[in-house]
Formats: structure tokens, C-alpha cells, sequence
């Protein structure tokens, strides 16, 4: 009696506590080692139930081969003994561990018997279990129709026993396949019921399961941030049971998100980190699934990439074994989605119609509307506009009514494509004003602003395409109300993340545990990078401890990515009226002027705002030639980093070749516009792409012998709304100025401390063993200015842990983002601190944006690495105007103007740059 206790005490720890499981077959195969004799049990019965229980057992850590050698020995036993009912019981369990191992006809047909056996013996309950198991078996295979039957007679045999956990579980297999076939709004319904009813009976395991499932199907929908709470849910929820297959599971499927999101580099880490689980558990049909969101992954990257072939081919070969169908029609699609990137869009037609014909088959709706989505594009390459107006317009109608918001969009957006090339611009206009106002809901739910500029940089054709059309509309009629739609349309592209989280307010507290992990990983991080530091100095490399460095990193960006996810905000939205932007704008001042750039194609163009004005210049540069000139900047300033003695010997040479080309910029980015300067003090830039590594102050003016920066103040900007929202700042005060000093590595950053404390009366100064990440915190909450001179990195391959280099480690963007800081004026004496990464919106990802979502007003920051010496004669200057005048353009022009002086070149005075509020 007491084995079969024990059995049943296993059975009922599978849905609530699996690490109980384990300890369950422990103690039987103690109970058979010891040869416990037991009155009603033979020797061979109690093996069997030992051999059952660890089947089990191996089956929650993820060990299904082992575990169908257990069940098997289990069944065996029991037949010897002529115990041919639980013999059939064991069965269930080998269902699912085959299942695991995508031996899914043999778990079928092992299924199918042991369900006529337990049936002939009137073993009403376990054949309820087969039942349940067998819809599970055919879900995967794609039979939705087929396993909603199963689940159901499963379901309803659970509530006549009155077994209300398995009731429970035959539910949510029920409520999957309602969501596969596309019956969302019930399949969540009964989501909700079935959680409950989790949580009534505290079935831990199901219920994970239940929310991991309502993730997946808010996920169809579009509904990222539900899905990313959902699931980082699941997770937790996974890990506190110690379920590995679970666990790697819903890896995976928070790497399907990311991708779908836009977050490519974080999906394809995540996706390989799945593989090698899915190796050690034997999860082929997992692998599978894995190599197809991979290779997609890696095509957004490099669809020349050869691996991406190599692993839809392993995918094809994992799903034609099994004969798996939904597998087969995803390797299909993926295929289709390569070919187009990669121009061949014949053979995008065929592989989309292929997984359409196959999604449509088997079901699956959400599939197959992707499948026609890819198509109707491929279509249109090939010029069959018809068919492919057409099947967009079916595919639209379907998306609507179930509410598959990313779906919609492509459709929207496509369907604009066609109307515009037809001459139809209020037809497109709509289609594309659609497909922008169901994006900015999708994007406005989630928590993330590297989330939201992930989401929009993958849908910012419609944004563009109703700015071409706001340009086509003013080019036939030049009102005013054609112009500030505009502006408003390409303020719509810039910097609309970092915008709405300057706007946003945490509801949602801290995570203890993440905090936590984070100083831990933390700590390991910086003692590894300190490792590899005194190694580069001494001329060594260590690769392992470089790839270990790299993995730490991705590690600590992930979890605090998983934090952003459960953290709640409330955003006020960015303000996108032209209206209402200009009115805003006008309160710079009459002397203030802003330019704003734009590219669409290989065109610049710029729209002038003054007084509430707004100016358009068309065409005023070629793009790739802008590009072809910065690229020849950076070469002249680089030539400077060999040092003085270069400069003393061949000075106005080289300020002649910089001045040569700095003139051409002038040409193409300044002279065009046609402004008059001669009632203007400040100039604020609001550059795009490339454009925000220009030293603006530095166009040279040939005809006159003069700099831009000789005859105004210029600041930046990512975008004229941050402006318009940053109007209220004030002006720069230094009455509670700090400086940071990093003097153990930067021997002048102590002359440059004291240089600050000597300017500004008052300053309290933290050097030495005394410039710590600690230090920073505490002392910026109450600073009106905040100089750090310290070291610094750019981090192209991370933009994230761009950071400041203190006494105690690194003071990354994250860093810099949790700060509170009240408006303050932020001065980064370091290398490079300017430097962000180039996306699509500007929402140049760095160190300058990380100081102005932790509160920054202003700041102040360098595009490039310049001498000691150049710093300690141009901070004099700066602060002095700054303290009089409040304005850190202000200061930046007297300084450069007093260098300029003794040091012509412009790579020493025009490498300081000022963001933020006038």
C-alpha cells in the first residue's frame, strides 16, 4: 500500500510541486533497495511502481529518453505480473516524453492502444488521461480541429469523475486550440476561467502553463507588452519548479517576441543560447522551431548570411522526419521571407503560397495570414497588382476581425503602397494613417523604450510614406496648414522613445531579485573587464575571458530587459500636433532659431523654425555626398589624434585640409538654407543619422574666412518636440555645482577639478579613491551642475554599457538612466561621450541620452577624443560665461572662440557640443 501511496502522492506533485516528484522516486527505490516487504504488494509490483515514479521523475528535469526507459521497464514489470490495466497507465507518461523527443506517431499510435486497453477496462479516469494526452499530440502535429475533439471528451469524462485539476488541464488544451484556430476572444475567456481555477487548487505547474499560454495568444494579436509580462511571468514561475524543458521553452518563445518586436540581435543570442538546451534534452521538434526563428533572425541582419540556408535546411529535414506539418509550412514561409529580402521574388511566390495552402489546411489562421501577407508583397514585385490588392484586402478583413494588430499593419501599409503608386494620395493617406495609429497603440503598451524604438523602426514606412505625402500636398499648394503637417509628420520619426520617456511616470516597484542578480553580475562584470584591462596593458589577450566578458554583459542586459518588462509606467504621449509644437517652439525667443534635418531617399532637407515660423528647404543636399564629406572629416580629425608635435610641424597645412572640407559642408548643410544671421544668438541643430557627428560650429565659411560658431551659439537637439517640452527648464544655474574627478587613470582631471572649484565658488569636489559610482548618485540628486572628468567608452556593439570609467568600475547608460537628477547641467569631460549608436528615428542611444532620461536638462559632451591640456584651457572660459549667462551654447562659443585663438585646429575647439534646453 504504501508504493502505491507514494504513486499517487507523485502523480498529484506533477501539477503542483515537481521537485516532489523527485523526492518521490528516491524514496521508492530506497523502498526496493532495502526490500521493504509490504503485505499487499509483490517484489515486482513495487519495482514497477519505483520504475513508474521515476519515469516521472526523469520526465521534470527534462530527461525524456531516460524517462521512456523507466516507463517502458514499468509496463513490462507490470505485464509480467499480468497487471496489463496499469501496464496501460504507464502509457501516458511515454506519450509525453516521446512527444518530447518528436517521436510524436509513436506516442500517437502508444496513445491510441493503451487508450482501447484502459477503455475495455472500464478505466474511465486514466482514459480521460490518454485522451487528454492524445490532443496534445495532435496540436502539435497541427490536427487543431481533431485535438479540440479530444480535449473536450477528455474535458467532460474530468467533470463527470469529478476530477476538477485534470477538468482543469483537458481545459487549457481545449482553449489552445480555440486560440490556433483563431477563436481569440473566447480562447481568452476561458484562459481567465482556467487560471482561476489554478489558483483555487494550487496546481502550480498548470497554472504557469495557463499564463504562459494567454501570453501566446496576446502575442498573436500583437499585444506585445501583455505577451512580454506574460511570459517573463511563466518564467519565474518555471524556475521556482525546477521545470528545465519548460524553462527552455519559454526562452524560446521571449526570443519570438524580441523578434517580433525588432530586437534581432537580443532574439538571435537568445535562440542560440535554446539550442544546445534543446540539444541536452532531446527536444528535436523544439530545435526545429528554433532553427527557423534563427535563421529569420539572422536574415534582418545579413540575409547573404550562408548559415541562414544551412538552418532552415536542418529545420526542414527535423520537421519532413516527423512529418510534422505546421513545421514544415514554417520552414516554407521562412523561405519566402529570405527570398524576397534577397530579390527572388518568384521564389517568394511559391514558398508563400506553399505555407499559406499548408497554414490554410491544418487551420492555423494567424500563420496563414502572415503566409498571404508575404505573398501579396511578393506579388507585387512580380507586377501582379491585382491578385495582390486583392488577397491584402481578404487578408485585411480577417486581420481586423480578430484583432491581429501587426497583421493589419503590413496590410495597411502595402495597401497605401499601391494607392500612392496609383496616384491615389487621400486613398493612401488613410491606409497609412491606419497602419501609424494602430502602431503608436501597439508601441504606446510597452514598457521599453529600446522596445519602442525597436517596434517603430520596423514599421516606419507608413511614417515616412505620410510625410511624403504632407511634402506632395505643400509642393501643389503652399499653405501653411500644408507645412506644419509637415513638420508634425517628421517630428512623428525622431526620437519618439527617448520623448515619451522623459514623459513617463513608474507605477510599478522594483524587482528585489533582479536588483539583486544585477549587483552580482555586476561585480563579476567589472572585476573580468578589470582583468582584461591590466592585461591590454601589458600587452596580452585572454579570449576566454573576453567571451566571458561579453557574456556577462548580454546576461545583465537581459535582466534588466526582463525587468523593464514587469515594471509598470504610465507615459504622457508624445506631443505630434504641428500646431501645438510650433505654438511651443515659439517660446525660444525671437533670436533662437532651430533647424531641423531630414532625409528621405538620398534627399536632405530641413525645415527652419523661428518665432513660431517654420521654413521648408527641399533639396538641399545630396545624402550619400553628405555622408562621403563626414567620412572625409572624420579622416582629417583623426590625423590629429597623432599629437602635437604633428600640429607644430605641419599646422596650417592641416587646418587648411580641414578647413576645405569643413567649407564643402558649409556648402551643402548651411548655405542652402539662406538664413540671415544677423539678429540671431542661438542656433539649435537637430541633426539626423550622421549629421549628429558634425561639428556644426565648425562649417567653414569660405567667403567670408569665418566659422558658423564665430557668429552664434549652437546647441542640439534630437528633436524640436524635446525642445517645446524642455521650454520650462529655466535657464543653467551652477549654484550647487559637483565634480567627479577620476584621477587614479586621468592625471589632469584633479588641475581640471580644481580648475571648476576655483570658477565656480562653492563646488564640492569628489576625487581619487572618492569618485565612485556611490558617490556620483548621492551627490547628483541635489546638483544644479554636474562636471565628471573621467575616462570614457563607446560601445558600438553595446550602446548600453557605453560608459564612464570611475574609481570603483564603470558608470554605464543604465547607470546614467536611473539617476535623478532636477533639470541639472551635465558636463562629460571625457572622450567621445557624444558618440551614439546611428538608428532609424535618432534616437541616438548613448551616454548624452542616458543623462537626460535620469533628469538632465542640458547636456554637455565631446564628438570626439581631445588633449589634456586643450581641456584645461577650455574650461576657464566656459564656466565663466556659464555662471553669467546660464547657458551652456553660450559657453561653448566664448570657449571655443578663446581657443581657436592658440589652438586653430578645429579638432581642439569645436569638440564639445551641447544637448538639451537652450
Amino acid at each position: 500500500m504504501l508504493a502505491w501511496a507514494l504513486k499517487d502522492f507523485a502523480t498529484r506533485a506533477w501539477a503542483s510541486n515537481p521537485p516532489d516528484v523527485v523526492t518521490t522516486a528516491d524514496t521508492l527505490d530506497s523502498l526496493v533497495d532495502v526490500g521493504i516487504p509490504e503485505p499487499s504488494n509483490s517484489e515486482a509490483e513495487t519495482e514497477a511502481i519505483a520504475a513508474w515514479v521515476r519515469g516521472l521523475a526523469l520526465l521534470t528535469k527534462g530527461e525524456a529518453t531516460l524517462a521512456i526507459d523507466s516507463l517502458d521497464n514499468a509496463a513490462a514489470k507490470f505485464s509480467s505480473i499480468e497487471q496489463t490495466t496499469n501496464a496501460a497507465h504507464t502509457q501516458s507518461a511515454k506519450m509525453m516524453a516521446l512527444s518530447q523527443i518528436g517521436k510524436d506517431d509513436l506516442a500517437i499510435e502508444t496513445g491510441l492502444t493503451a487508450y482501447e486497453t484502459l477503455s475495455i477496462a472500464h478505466e474511465e479516469l486514466a482514459a480521460a488521461k490518454i485522451s487528454l494526452n492524445l490532443g496534445n499530440l495532435l496540436w502539435n502535429r497541427g490536427g487543431y480541429a481533431d485535438s479540440l475533439l479530444r480535449y473536450e471528451r477528455a474535458q467532460t469524462a474530468f467533470r463527470q469523475l469529478g476530477h476538477a485539476p485534470l477538468e482543469a488541464a483537458a481545459n487549457l488544451g481545449r482553449t489552445n486550440s480555440l486560440a490556433t484556430l483563431g477563436r481569440f476572444d473566447e480562447a481568452l475567456e476561458q484562459y481567465a476561467s482556467a487560471k482561476a481555477v489554478c489558483e483555487e487548487s494550487s496546481l502550480l505547474t498548470l497554472e504557469a502553463v495557463v499564463v504562459e499560454w494567454r501570453a501566446h495568444t496576446q502575442l498573436a494579436r500583437g499585444r506585445y507588452s501583455e505577451a512580454l509580462q506574460g511570459l517573463e511571468a511563466a518564467r519565474c514561475r518555471y524556475e521556482s519548479l525546477e521545470l528545465q524543458q519548460n524553462l527552455a521553452l519559454i526562452e524560446r518563445q521571449l526570443a519570438d517576441t524580441y523578434f517580433e518586436l525588432g530586437l534581432t540581435g537580443e532574439s538571435c543570442r537568445l535562440f542560440e543560447q535554446a539550442i544546445p538546451r534543446f540539444e541536452a534534452l532531446s527536444m528535436h521538434t523544439e530545435l526545429g522551431w528554433t532553427f527557423v526563428q534563427l535563421a529569420s533572425a539572422r536574415a534582418l541582419a545579413d540575409v547573404s548570411a550562408p548559415e541562414i540556408d544551412a538552418l532552415l535546411s536542418n529545420a526542414e529535414r527535423i520537421f519532413s522526419s516527423q512529418r510534422l506539418v505546421p513545421g514544415e509550412a514554417s520552414v516554407a514561409l521562412a523561405y519566402a521571407r529570405v527570398a524576397f529580402a534577397r530579390k527572388r521574388y518568384d521564389v517568394a511566390v511559391t514558398r508563400s503560397r506553399q505555407a499559406s495552402a499548408a497554414f490554410a489546411e491544418i487551420g492555423h489562421l494567424r500563420q496563414r495570414l502572415q503566409a498571404d501577407v508575404v505573398l501579396s508583397k511578393a506579388l507585387l514585385k512580380v507586377g501582379q497588382t491585382k491578385e495582390a490588392a486583392d488577397l491584402l484586402l481578404s487578408t485585411l478583413s480577417s486581420a481586423r476581425e480578430k484583432q491581429l494588430s501587426s497583421v493589419a499593419i503590413e496590410c495597411h501599409q502595402s495597401l497605401g503602397d499601391i494607392e500612392y503608386a496609383a496616384g491615389a494620395r487621400n486613398n493612401a493617406r488613410e491606409h497609412f494613417t491606419i497602419a501609424v495609429s494602430i502602431s503608436e497603440g501597439v508601441r504606446g503598451a510597452l514598457s521599453s523604450d529600446r522596445m519602442r524604438s525597436a517596434f517603430l523602426d520596423d514599421r516606419l514606412r507608413a511614417y515616412k510614406q505620410l510625410l511624403v505625402i504632407a511634402l506632395d500636398d505643400y509642393e501643389e499648394i503652399a499653405s501653411n496648414e500644408h507645412m506644419i503637417s509637415a513638420f508634425a509628420n517628421a517630428e512623428r520619426l525622431r526620437a519618439r522613445a527617448l520623448l515619451e520617456r522623459l514623459g513617463e511616470t513608474q507605477v510599478g516597484g522594483s524587482n528585489k531579485k533582479s536588483e539583486s542578480q544585477a549587483a552580482s553580475l555586476r561585480a563579476r562584470l567589472n572585476w573580468t573587464q578589470r582583468k582584461l584591462q591590466k592585461l591590454a596593458d601589458e600587452g596580452e589577450i585572454d579570449e576566454a575571458l573576453a567571451t566571458e566578458a561579453a557574456r556577462l554583459e548580454h546576461e545583465l542586459l537581459e535582466l534588466y530587459r526582463r525587468d523593464e518588462i514587469a515594471t509598470v509606467r504610465e507615459t504622457r504621449g508624445a506631443n505630434s500636433d504641428g500646431s501645438d509644437l510650433t505654438s511651443s517652439l515659439s517660446q525660444m525667443g525671437k533670436k533662437t532659431l532651430l533647424v531641423e534635418y531630414v532625409v528621405l531617399d538620398d534627399e536632405l532637407f530641413a525645415f527652419v523654425v523661428r518665432d513660431g515660423n517654420i521654413a521648408l528647404r527641399r533639396r538641399i543636399a545630396s545624402w550619400q555626398s553628405v555622408l562621403d564629406l563626414i567620412e572625409a572629416l572624420r579622416f582629417q580629425l583623426e590625423t590629429m589624434r597623432y599629437g602635437s608635435g604633428t600640429m607644430q610641424s605641419h599646422g596650417p597645412r592641416l587646418v587648411a585640409r580641414a578647413n576645405q572640407v569643413l567649407g564643402k559642408l558649409y556648402s551643402q548643410l548651411w548655405a542652402p538654407l539662406g538664413i540671415s544671421l544677423t539678429d540671431i544668438d542661438q542656433v539649435i541643430i537637430s541633426p539626423t543619422g550622421g549629421l549628429a557627428a558634425v561639428p556644426f560650429c565648425a562649417l567653414f565659411d569660405a567667403t567670408t574666412n569665418h566659422y558658423l560658431g564665430e557668429h552664434v551659439a549652437i546647441s542640439y537637439t534630437p528633436s524640436a518636440s524635446l525642445i517645446a517640452q524642455l521650454h520650462s527648464a529655466g535657464a543653467a544655474t551652477t549654484e550647487n555645482a559637483v565634480v567627479i574627478a577620476e584621477t587614479s587613470r586621468l592625471t589632469h582631471a584633479a588641475e581640471e577639478a580644481e580648475l571648476v572649484r576655483t570658477t565656480i565658488v562653492g563646488t564640492r569636489v569628489f576625487a581619487g579613491d572618492h569618485a565612485t559610482i556611490k558617490q556620483l548618485r548621492d551627490a547628483s540628486r541635489q546638483a544644479d551642475l554636474l562636471h565628471l572628468a573621467c575616462h570614457a567608452s563607446f560601445r558600438s556593439d553595446n550602446p548600453s554599457f557605453s560608459a564612464l570609467q570611475l574609481t570603483d568600475g564603470p558608470f554605464t547608460v543604465f547607470d546614467a538612466e536611473a539617476l535623478r537628477l532636477n533639470r541639472a547641467t551635465v558636463v562629460l569631460s571625457a572622450c567621445e561621450t557624444a558618440t551614439a549608436e546611428d538608428t532609424a528615428g535618432d534616437e541616438m542611444f548613448g551616454l548624452v541620452r542616458g543623462f537626460m532620461v535620469g533628469g538632465a536638462a542640458r547636456v554637455v559632451a565631446s564628438l570626439w577624443a581631445i588633449d589634456d591640456e586643450t581641456t584645461k584651457r577650455y574650461m576657464p572660459p566656459f564656466y565663466q560665461t556659464l555662471a553669467a549667462t546660464g547657458s551652456p551654447a553660450l559657453a561653448l562659443q566664448k570657449a571655443q572662440l578663446t581657443l581657436m585663438k592658440t589652438h586653430p585646429h578645429p579638432f581642439h575647439w569645436a569638440a564639445f557640443v551641447a544637448y538639451g534646453a537652450p
